[in-house]
C-alpha cells in the first residue's frame, strides 16, 4: 500500500492574542489576523482581538468621549455622592485602562461588577447595556473564556435584532452591530465553529456594503472570512476572497505577500499545480521580505509541490533547505522539523533508497517524541512509515509489529475509528495477506466490520474503499467489488460531487476493466470523470488517470482511434500542467501508433 503522507504543516490556526498594548503591523500567516507589536507612548486604546481593524476608542461612540470621561473620573475624586451611572462610567474607563496595562483578571473583576450595576440602572434595550455586553465579551475573550465570550456577543446581537427598525438603522447601533459581528465571527472561528463564523462575517460584509464604518475595513473582514473558509475546507471560496483582498495592495506591501501565502495554501489544497508554481515563483523573488515562519512555509510548500509532481530530487533539495532553516532558527527539535524529516524519509521511499528512508524516519520519530510527545499522532505517523519501509523491504513480520505499534498510538491519540487508525489497520491486513496468514487477515477484517456502525459516512466509505484496494491487489476480485460497492453506500450521504466518491467510482471502473466487464467499467469511469471535473476542473491533472483507463477500455474494444484521441487529450492536459506523466502518456501514444501501423 502507498505510504501515509505525514500531516501537512499548512494548517490554519486562528488565535486571539492575549495582548492589550497593540498596534497594527501586518497579517500573521498562521492566524490570518494582523500581527501586533508593543508600541510605547500610544494614546490609542486596544481594539478587541488584535484584529485587522483601525484602533478605536469605544467610548467615543457614546455621548461622552473617552477624554471627557477621563476628566470626569478625575473630578470624581473630589468627595461627592457618586451615582450608579457615574460609577458605571468610571468602571468602564478602569476596564479599558486595565486592558491597556495587560491586567486581564483585574479587568474581568471590574467588568463583572459593572455588569451588575448596569442591570440596576439600564433596561435590556438600552445602548449602554449592549455596549457593556460587548466590552465584557472582549474581556472574556482576552482572558481565554471563549464560550462565555461567545454567549455575551450572541446576547448583544440578539438584543440589537429585537430593537425597533428605526432604531436599528441609527449609525451608533450599526457601529455596535458591526463590531460585535466581527467579534462573534472571530470567536466562532477560534472555537472551531467556522459555519457560524462565516455567517457572521457575511452578514457584516453586507452591512459594510451599505454603511460607512470607519472602525472596520472590508478587506479586514474578507481576510478573516477567508480563514473561516479554509477552516471549513472551502478552498475555492477562500481563494476568491483572498484574491479580492490582494488587489487592495501592491507587490511592495508586506500585506500583499502575506495574502499570497494564504492563496498558495489554498491552491495546494486544491492540487492546482500550475497556480502553486506561479505563487511559489513570486514568493521566492521576495523571500527576504518574509519572517522566519513564512520562509519555512514557502520552502516546505516548494517541497510539497515537487513531491506531488513526483519530482523527488527537487523535493529532497527543498526539504534539506527546510532542515537548515529550522536549525538556524533554533527549531531543531520542533514539530516542523519532525514533519520535514518524515517527509524526507517518504521521498527516499519513492526513489527506493530504503535504508536512508529508514534512518531518516527513525530520526524524525525521535524528534517528534521530544517535540509533541511519544504518544502523539505525529509519532504514530512516523512509526507507520517505518512499517511501510519494512514492507517494501519484504521484512513483513517486522512491518506488522511496527504497524501494530502505530495502531496503538493512533487509537490513543485519535480513537479507534479515526481515518488514520483505519489506514494502519488496513496496512496490517495487507501484510497478513502477503505472508499468507489468512486467519489473522480475516480477524483484522472482522474487527473493522464490527466497528461499521461507529463510522461516520465518510469514514465508512474510506474503510470499504481501502479494503477493496487491498483485496484487489491480493487477487480477491469478487470481495474487492463488494467492498467498493459498500464504499459507495457509505459515501451516499455525502454531496454528489465529493472527490472521495469519485475515487470509488474510478476503482470500480478500473476493477471491471481488469476482469473484462467493459460496460460496467465505462459506466463507473464516466461517473468518476464527471465528479473529478466538477471538483478539479476539466483540465486538471486529476482527470488524466481516468482518461488513461478510458483508453484501455477503447483498446480492449478494438476502438484504437478513440483510444488515440483520448490519449491526445490526456497529453494536452499533462503539457498544460507541466506534469511528469507527460513522458508516460507520450509513450502510450507511441505504442498505440505502432500498433495501428502493424
Amino acid at each position: 500500500m502507498s505510504s501515509i503522507v505525514p500531516e501537512s504543516p499548512f494548517k490554519t490556526k486562528l488565535l486571539i492574542p492575549h495582548s492589550s498594548h497593540l498596534s497594527i503591523h501586518s497579517i500573521d500567516s498562521h492566524t490570518g489576523l494582523i500581527k501586533v507589536q508593543s508600541r510605547e507612548n500610544s494614546d490609542d486604546l486596544p481594539n478587541f482581538y488584535a484584529s485587522p481593524m483601525k484602533l478605536f476608542r469605544p467610548n467615543a461612540w457614546k455621548e461622552v468621549s473617552l477624554s471627557n470621561s477621563r476628566q470626569m473620573s478625575e473630578t470624581s475624586k473630589i468627595k461627592q455622592p457618586e451615582s450608579l451611572k457615574d460609577q458605571i462610567k468610571r468602571q468602564e474607563i478602569s476596564v479599558l485602562e486595565e486592558l491597556e496595562n495587560g491586567n486581564l483578571e483585574d479587568a474581568k473583576k471590574i467588568m463583572e461588577s459593572c455588569m451588575k450595576n448596569i442591570k440596576k440602572v439600564y433596561g435590556t434595550y438600552d445602548l449602554e447595556n449592549i455596549y457593556s455586553m460587548y466590552l465584557y465579551a472582549d474581556v472574556l475573550a482576552r482572558a481565554g473564556d471563549i464560550d462565555l465570550a461567545i454567549h455575551y456577543s450572541e446576547k448583544a446581537l440578539h438584543t440589537i435584532e429585537e430593537l425597533p427598525p428605526h432604531i436599528i438603522k441609527e449609525p451608533q447601533v450599526i457601529q455596535y452591530q458591526a463590531m460585535i459581528l466581527y467579534m462573534a465571527g472571530v470567536l466562532y472561528i477560534n472555537s472551531a465553529q467556522p459555519c457560524k463564523g462565516i455567517h457572521a462575517l457575511q452578514t457584516l460584509s453586507s452591512i459594510l456594503e451599505n454603511y460607512q464604518i470607519e472602525s472596520i475595513s472590508m478587506v479586514t473582514v474578507k481576510l478573516t472570512l477567508g480563514n473561516a473558509y479554509i477552516q471549513k475546507q472551502k478552498y475555492v471560496e477562500a481563494q476568491r476572497v483572498f484574491d479580492i483582498c490582494r488587489q487592495a495592495y501592491t507587490s511592495d506591501d508586506p500585506m500583499y505577500h502575506q495574502i499570497l501565502i494564504k492563496m498558495l495554501q489554498c491552491a495546494m489544497s486544491l492540487n492546482q499545480f500550475n497556480t502553486v508554481e506561479g505563487y511559489l515563483s513570486e514568493a521566492k523573488e521576495y523571500l527576504e521580505l518574509y519572517d522566519d515562519t513564512d520562509k519555512y512555509t514557502i520552502l516546505s510548500s516548494a517541497a510539497w509541490f515537487h513531491t506531488h509532481r513526483e519530482e523527488y530530487p527537487q523535493a529532497i533539495e527543498y526539504l534539506i533547505k527546510c532542515m537548515e532553516h529550522l536549525k538556524n532558527t533554533d527549531q531543531e527539535f520542533s514539530n516542523e522539523m519532525g514533519w520535514v524529516l518524515t517527509e524526507l524519509g517518504n521521498c527516499y521511499i519513492f526513489i527506493n533508497q530504503l535504508d536512508d528512508a529508514f534512518e531518516i524516519t527513525c530520526y524524525a520519530k525521535n524528534v517528534l517524541e521530544k517535540s509533541v510527545g511519544p504518544h502523539s499522532k505525529e509519532v504514530a505517523n512516523a512509526v507507520q512509515q517505518l512499517g511501510n519501509i519494512k514492507f517494501k523491504q519484504h521484512e513483513l513480520q517486522e512491518s506488522i509489529q511496527l504497524y501494530k505499534l502505530s495502531k496503538s498510538l493512533f487509537i490513543n491519540a485519535l480513537g479507534p475509528v479515526h481515518d488514520s487508525t483505519i489506514q494502519v489497520c488496513l496496512c496490517i491486513l495487507h501484510a497478513y495477506l502477503q505472508i499468507g496468514n489468512s486467519s489473522a487477515a480475516w480477524e483484522v477484517l472482522r474487527e473493522l466490520n464490527a466497528q461499521e456502525y461507529s463510522y461516520p459516512p465518510e469514514t465508512a466509505g474510506l474503510v470499504y474503499n481501502e479494503m477493496g484496494n487491498v483485496m484487489r491487489e491480493c487477487g480477491y476480485f469478487t470481495q474487492a467489488l463488494q467492498y467498493y460497492e459498500s464504499a459507495l453506500r457509505g459515501y451516499s450521504m455525502l454531496e454528489e460531487n465529493n472527490p472521495d466518491l469519485g475515487k470509488v467510482h474510478f476503482n470500480i471502473g478500473s476493477l471491471n476493466l481488469q476482469i473484462g466487464r467493459m460496460s460496467e467499467a465505462t459506466l463507473h469511469l464516466s461517473k468518476a470523470k464527471t465528479i473529478k471535473e466538477a471538483c478539479f476542473g476539466k483540465d486538471s491533472i486529476e482527470i488524466v488517470s481516468v482518461l488513461e483507463k478510458f483508453a484501455e477500455v477503447y483498446k480492449a474494444q478494438g476502438r484504437t482511434k478513440d483510444a488515440y484521441e483520448i490519449l491526445k487529450k490526456a497529453l494536452k492536459i499533462c503539457v498544460g500542467c507541466k506534469s511528469n506523466k507527460e513522458k508516460e502518456i507520450r509513450k502510450q501514444i507511441s505504442n498505440l501508433r505502432n500498433h495501428r501501423n502493424k
